[in-house]
Formats: C-alpha cells, sequence, structure tokens
C-alpha cells in the first residue's frame, strides 16, 4: 500500500550524485506503486469515496502506535499551524473579497474550534492525502477502489483527525454537492478507524482551514514562482469549493457527518422531544375544533396516491384543491390530514431539485403535517412562544406568508415551530419578538391567491435548529439525507397529538 525505500549498492537508504557543474544532490529511489491518480478517475461514485475514507483510515490506525522524533516538528503544512501561516500569507491573495472570506473562516475557527483542539487524540499522520498521492486500482469492470497511496514526505505528529480532514478537502473538490462527497468519505474512514465525537465536531472547520492554507500558500507561491503551474494545481477548484462551503451552514456540516458515523445526528433534539411529551398536557389545540377521529380524515398524499395521482403532472392546484377538499366533503370532515415523512410526488419545480454528481435527487419527504382547513381559518398558539421570523416566501410552490415562533424550555433549550400558508395580513399583524401566549389567535390559513399556489393548508413544522434561518426552512427534504431532517424537524403530532386511529 505504499512504497518501499530501496537502498544504494553500499547499503544507504540516500545517496549524493554531482552534476556537470559541481553541484551536490541528494537522491532517493523508491519502489514503483501501480495505481491511477484519484485525480484522473471518474466517477468518484459513493463507493469510491467510501473506500478513500476506508483506506486512510486503516492508514491511520497501523499508524496509531508509530512515533518518531523527527515528526514532532513545526511545518508549515501541519493543520495546528493554520492560524500562523494564514494571518502570515493572507495579503499575498490579491481579491479583496477572497481576503475577507478566508479571514472570516479563520475567525470562526478561532472562537469555535481553536478551543477544543486540546480535546483531540494526536498521532504521526500521512497529512498529504491530495488526489494525486491517491492512487486507484480496478476492483471489478465496473467498479475502483483506493489501493495505495504515495509521498510520505509531509508526515507529521499532529491531530489525528487532521488526515480526514485533507482527504475530505481535496475529495470535495470539482463536486456539485461536496458535502454528501465528504460524507461518503466519513463514513467509510468511521469504519475503519472509528471517530470521537468531538472529532466529528471540528471537522468541517478543519476542512476549511485545510483549504484557507492551500490558497495561501498557492497565493504565496504563484508571487514567487508565477510561471510553476504544479504549484497553482490545486488553487483554482479550493476557491470555487471555499465558495460553495460558504453556503452549508457549519452545524448542518457537522449534523451529516454525525449521521456518517451512525450518532444521532442532532443530539439535542431528544431532550426536546423528551421536553414536548412531558409538557403536551399543557397544551392549547392549535384550530377549532381540534384534528380527531370527529372532525378529520389522513389524506393520501403519498407517491402512491389515487387521490393526486389522477391529477395532471403539472399539479393543478385547482383541481388538487378539488379533489382534497370533495374527500373531506364526503367525509364529513372539517380537516383533512396531510402527513409526516410522507414521500410525495407533487413537489414538481426546480426548486426542488438536489444537484448531485452522480443524477440529480429531488426533495421529496414532508417534513411536517398538513391541516387542510377552510382559507381564513384561525390559527391559535399552543404554547407561550415569540415571534422568531416571518416573511411572505412569494416562490410558486413556496409557503407563501410564514411565521416562525420561538419556545424555550424551563432548561434554557430553544425549539421552533414554522406556520406555512398562510394570509397575508397574518404577517401584518405581528412583529419579530413579539410575544405570543399560549392560546392566542396569531395567524390564520390563506388561500391559493397569496399561499404559494396550494390547496388551502396550514403547514405546521417543529424545528430543533434554525441554522441561520429567518421566515423560511427546509419543509421537503431529499431522500439521501432523510434522517437528518428528522432530526431536525420531528413529528409534529408530538404537538398535535392526533390520534393514530
Amino acid at each position: 500500500v505504499c512504497p518501499e525505500i530501496c537502498t544504494t549498492r553500499k547499503g544507504g537508504v540516500i545517496g549524493t550524485v554531482n552534476t556537470p557543474e559541481g553541484k551536490e544532490h541528494y537522491v532517493r529511489l523508491l519502489s514503483y506503486l501501480p495505481g491511477k491518480p484519484f485525480a484522473k478517475v471518474k466517477p468518484h461514485d459513493n463507493n469510491l469515496l467510501k473506500s478513500l475514507g476506508w483506506f486512510m483510515g486503516r492508514l491511520d490506525a497501523a499508524l496509531s502506535s508509530f512515533d518518531h522524533p523527527a515528526a514532532h516538528r513545526k511545518f508549515h503544512w501541519d493543520l495546528k499551524e493554520a492560524p500562523t501561516v494564514i494571518s502570515d500569507l493572507d495579503k499575498t491573495i490579491r481579491e479583496k473579497e477572497n481576503q475577507t472570506m478566508v479571514m472570516g473562516y479563520l475567525n470562526h475557527y478561532l472562537s469555535h474550534t481553536q478551543p477544543k483542539l486540546n480535546r483531540l487524540r494526536q498521532s504521526v499522520i500521512h497529512n498529504d492525502g491530495n488526489d494525486y498521492n491517491v492512487l486507484v486500482a480496478k476492483e471489478n469492470p465496473w467498479q475502483n477502489r483506493v489501493d495505495g497511496v504515495i509521498d510520505y514526505g509531509d508526515m507529521v505528529y499532529t491531530h489525528t483527525v487532521n488526515e480526514l480532514a485533507i482527504v475530505c478537502a481535496y475529495a470535495m473538490m470539482g463536486k456539485k454537492d461536496p458535502l454528501s462527497a465528504a460524507k461518503m468519505v466519513v463514513n467509510g474512514y468511521h469504519q475503519a478507524y472509528p471517530m470521537e465525537e468531538i472529532e466529528v465536531c471540528v471537522l468541517f472547520d478543519l476542512i476549511l482551514m485545510r483549504l484557507c492554507m492551500s490558497v495561501c500558500h498557492s497565493a504565496h507561491q504563484s508571487r514567487l514562482a508565477p510561471d510553476n503551474a504544479y504549484l497553482q494545481i490545486s488553487e483554482k477548484p479550493a476557491w470555487t469549493l471555499l465558495g460553495q462551503l460558504s453556503e452549508i451552514h457549519p452545524r448542518l456540516a457537522e449534523y451529516h457527518f454525525r449521521d456518517a458515523c451512525q450518532l444521532s445526528p442532532v443530539p439535542h433534539t431528544k431532550k426536546i422531544i423528551q421536553w414536548i411529551k412531558g409538557h403536551r398536557d399543557r397544551f392549547k389545540p392549535m384550530v377549532d375544533p381540534p384534528p380527531g377521529k370527529d372532525s378529520s380524515i389522513v389524506l393520501d398524499l403519498s407517491v402512491e396516491s389515487p387521490l393526486v395521482n389522477s391529477i395532471a403532472i403539472e399539479n393543478d392546484a385547482a383541481d388538487m384543491s378539488r379533489a382534497i377538499f370533495g374527500q373531506m366533503y364526503q367525509k364529513g370532515a372539517v380537516i383533512g390530514i396531510g402527513c409526516y415523512d410522507e414521500a410525495r410526488a407533487i413537489y414538481i419545480s426546480d426548486a426542488y431539485r438536489q444537484q448531485r454528481d452522480q443524477m440529480p435527487e429531488m426533495r421529496t419527504i414532508h417534513m411536517g403535517m398538513d391541516l387542510h382547513m377552510a382559507p381564513g381559518s384561525s390559527i391559535q398558539a399552543f404554547y407561550d412562544g415569540k415571534v422568531h421570523s416571518l416573511k411572505n416566501n412569494t416562490a410558486k410552490y413556496d409557503y407563501g406568508p410564514t411565521i416562525i415562533l420561538s419556545h424555550e424550555t424551563e432548561k434554557g433549550f430553544l425549539f421552533y415551530t414554522l406556520y406555512g400558508h398562510l394570509s397575508i395580513s397574518s404577517l401584518e399583524k405581528l412583529s419579530i419578538g413579539q410575544r405570543i401566549d399560549r392560546g392566542e389567535k396569531f395567524a390564520e390559513i390563506g388561500d391559493m391567491s397569496v399561499n404559494g399556489g396550494w390547496p388551502p393548508h396550514l403547514h405546521f413544522q417543529i424545528i430543533t435548529d434554525m441554522l441561520g434561518e429567518k421566515g423560511n426552512y427546509m419543509g421537503v427534504a431529499p431522500p439521501s439525507q432523510r434522517r437528518v431532517w428528522e432530526a431536525l424537524s420531528p413529528d409534529p403530532n408530538l404537538i398535535l397529538g392526533i390520534p393514530e386511529s
């Protein structure tokens, strides 16, 4: 799995040669390691990415009991040195906006991640698993696997998780969905060499630091040797990736990495669920009449539904509304309940399309519960809260007018509830930070002309981490990320308390 050192005729591991000009050079000879560089292999499918993580995890497991005095060195490619390297070299970056982005990442790292570093495992690591050092072999005619790694010249004694951060940084380059690519690498690594939770917590920031170090070194080297293309080989994809990762909230990345390691994706969600269950007897009904067997029916809006599959694929809202409310009328119900965690085929706009590297994925998993009721139906607060944010999301098939309330438990845990597809007047009555008392009417259901173009209903959703969002939140998740979004938005029936039968 790695090259071996060939000795000289005199038995040494390194020799010297003299040029005709009289200059002396040190020379070493390594055995050839077969394989194709990871950078030149396509596609980087999930199996290959997992094998990359698995290989590097096995390597770190093997190195965990190895040590050598020469590995304990101050080295400008050691991620421990990221703050110093970036601070010294950031001014060599020509574009001001890029300087600002790098320093923003560094400041976040210094405040959120550096205080945790003394809790990380340390060992000797390879430290340079870039896509030209990693070698790929054929597993079978249709599948590749990582089979070797070369260039051990950057080995250093440092935080063990830095190995994975470096490998992920290069594996994410050139990807439409870099977080999913990293998640596969993390999964493979964890299977080979189980990670500790604190390592999972800091991994995303360490990936960012490696990329920032890379672009800073490239900018510096470009000034010293502007004609050396090799020194700039990763610069453009690294900048592109840094821009992509700026759109991902660090905690969302952490939750995905936790999921890749078979950990509970959002660790505090369990405590919020326990609080809700323990306080349900204090909750007020959100609508009148409360949903139950005498007032409501459960609607099948799934991919197998005869109710919505009979409607044109263009999903005409008026036809869909007549179908839903017609079924409610036949059953004598005033509320039609749309289910949580239901796979639906009714989300057809490009806004629901997730860019992936192998093929696009549609967001189809409904993360709230729907209460289909007549427009103008009142909505009351189930519990005390405050207005976190509000917004009119006017795009077609979006939420329309939306209100998000925050709720705080006695022990200081915050969670949120989202109310979508409301009337415009609902927003006009409220302001950010306004207190909403239990049982207080604060909104009403909107009609199709304002609610995003959907049959009239309330979309109700629990949120355990807003991830920096205001006035909007993902209400339909991609199937590949189902576990993470179920943890971010647990079952709303915990609050609604609708009987199963």
